[in-house]
This record gives C-alpha cells, sequence and structure tokens, in this order.
C-alpha cells in the first residue's frame, strides 16, 4: 500500500487540540514548538497532515502571498517536522513529505526529522543540567572561566529572577530586529505567546543588572517538563564590557543543576554563537532543513 494514501490534511478549524497537545507531548520527538498554543500564535492559520491510524503527524506552517499558498518556518520557531509514536520509518516520513509538496509548491521549512531532501548540518546546542553545578562548571572552558566569569564576578553584577516578559522582548528587539530584519509584529507574537505562556508556569525571564541598577543582560526562557529553551538574550554594550552575558547563563545554571532538565540553547551555525554555547560544555544536537520549489514560472524566479 503507497503510504501516502492513508494520509490527510486537516485545516486549523478540525483539529482537536487536546488530543494533539497531547500527543505531540507524548511523540520521542515532542519540542513546545508543536503545540497548539505556540502554532497558534506565530502561525496562525497552521495545519497538519495526519495519518488514518494518528500515529503520525506533520503540522504545516502555512502563509499565502501574491496568491501562493506555501510553506514558511515561523519566527522564533526553531523546528517542526514530523512527530510519532513510534520511531519512523524513512518510506513514512518520504511519504508525508511528499505529500506536503503535492499541496504546496514552495516549502523552506526546518525539520527534527532526517530525509534525503532534507540539508543536515544545522547545529542546536543543548547542555543537561541534571549533574551538580560543580560538575557541570568542571566541564566549562577555561577561557570561559578565566576570561568572562572571573572578570564579571569582580563587576558586582546582581542576577535578578524578577520576570517582565514585555521588558525582555522589547530589549531584544530594539538591539537587534534591524540586524536581524524581523517585521514590528512577529515580536508582537512572540510577545503574546510568551505572556500566554507565563501565565502557565511555561515562560520566565532572568536578567544581570549592574551594581547601580542598570540593565546589562535579559533573557527570555520558556520551560516544560523536559527543556529550558533560550529563546532570545539581549546584551546592551554596558554588559558586553561586564561580561553579564557569560554571568546571566552561568547563574541560571547554577540555579537549575540538578532539575534533570536540558538547556536548550537554541544553538547556531553561526561560528561566534556556537563558540559561546560550547565554552559552557554544550553538545550539538542536528535538525534539518528542506526546501522545494515547485511554482510555475513567472513566480518561481521569486522563490530561489
Amino acid at each position: 500500500m503507497n503510504p501516502s494514501s492513508n494520509i490527510r490534511f486537516y485545516e486549523r478549524a478540525h483539529i482537536d487540540t487536546d488530543r494533539w497537545d497531547s500527543f505531540i507531548k507524548n511523540s520521542p520527538q515532542y519540542r513546545l514548538y508543536a503545540l497548539s498554543s505556540w502554532l497558534d500564535h506565530l502561525s496562525p492559520g497552521w495545519g497538519a497532515l495526519i495519518n488514518s491510524d494518528h500515529s503520525v503527524v506533520m503540522p504545516l506552517t502555512i502563509k499565502r502571498k501574491y496568491g501562493i499558498t506555501y510553506l514558511a518556518q515561523p519566527r522564533f520557531t526553531q523546528q517542526l517536522g514530523l512527530y510519532s509514536n513510534a520511531p519512523l520509518l524513512p518510506v513514512v516520513t518520504a511519504a508525508f513529505l511528499n505529500y506536503a509538496q503535492q499541496l504546496f509548491p514552495f516549502a523552506e521549512i526546518f525539520l527534527n526529522v532526517s530525509t534525503g531532501s532534507a540539508t543536515p548540518g544545522l547545529r542546536n546546542y543543548i547542555l543537561p543540567l541534571g549533574p551538580a553545578y560543580a560538575d557541570i562548571r568542571a566541564q566549562y572552558s577555561h577561557s570561559l572561566i578565566n576570561n568572562s566569569l572571573k572578570p564579571a564576578a569582580k563587576n558586582q553584577l546582581v542576577y535578578d529572577t524578577h520576570t517582565d516578559i514585555r521588558m525582555a522582548v522589547e530589549t531584544y528587539r530594539r538591539l537587534y530586529q534591524q540586524r536581524m530584519g524581523v517585521a514590528t509584529a512577529a515580536f508582537c507574537k512572540l510577545e503574546a505567546l510568551a505572556v500566554d505562556l507565563e501565565k502557565k508556569g511555561a515562560c520566565f525571564t532572568r536578567r544581570v543588572t549592574t551594581a547601580g541598577g542598570t540593565l546589562a543582560a535579559v533573557s527570555l526562557f520558556f520551560i516544560d517538563g523536559q527543556r529550558i529553551y533560550n529563546l532570545c538574550s539581549a546584551t546592551p554594550p554596558v554588559g558586553r564590557r561586564t561580561h553579564a552575558n557569560y554571568h546571566l547563563y552561568d547563574t541560571l545554571i547554577r540555579e537549575f543543576a540538578g532539575s534533570d532538565l536540558i538547556l536548550d540553547f537554541e544553538g547556531s551555525n553561526i561560528p561566534g554563537i556556537a563558540a559561546f554555547y560550547k565554552k559552557f560544555g554544550a553538545v550539538p544536537e542536528p535538525y534539518y532543513f528542506a526546501k522545494w520549489n515547485h511554482l510555475k514560472w513567472p513566480y518561481k524566479i521569486f522563490k530561489k
């Protein structure tokens, strides 16, 4: 039997939220990016491919432009892909991606599953927080300890657990929006998501200030029963001078050490950012990029 014959497309309105979220949370591929609340905020109008026995699902982050319906990765959503109740067979993964290509002529998406049509090499960085803080710190690089944490300790920095979602998102937007080329609307969606999940205990911030109370670093984190997701981090000039961002992550690690959570740095292939995370002993965790372009001329030339 053709595996694709058992796959159906569902619009968001026809997806049972409770059943969807329960399935995603119990999937071996689980990440909070695929939960309905995340998708509803950051990719309104999403849909999904689901097979007949509901053993495999694939959220589809749908966009529309110039009369074209296509798939694009939502901002602040590192990866999606396929989620299952058992290990995935390559033939099933291929069937889902082939079906998606039949529905959407263009896609640029990041996947949690390796396929023949996906490009490997994207790296997330993770740090298990199960060990005691002293054991985790023992894996720090010498340059982190000597060139960043020791100087930071001399600057009398203050680690603050007070949560201010809006301040964290606005600081991140103000410092990096132009460089990132991200529309203001995307930051508004992120803030709304964070405020919503904060009420459920699934989002928090940590910040570092100077002894005089000046903001030196702030990070926005999401949290579930498995991971702390480092979604965005902002470091003003004073923070770079005082090594405040290093102090923030080191103190966060101290705070959650022994918790059995994983600190998901949401890593990067950018060498400088990857090097920053590796200093803390973080290890790479791959994910994948998939793209197809079956648009007809002249639309095809706009999406190369």
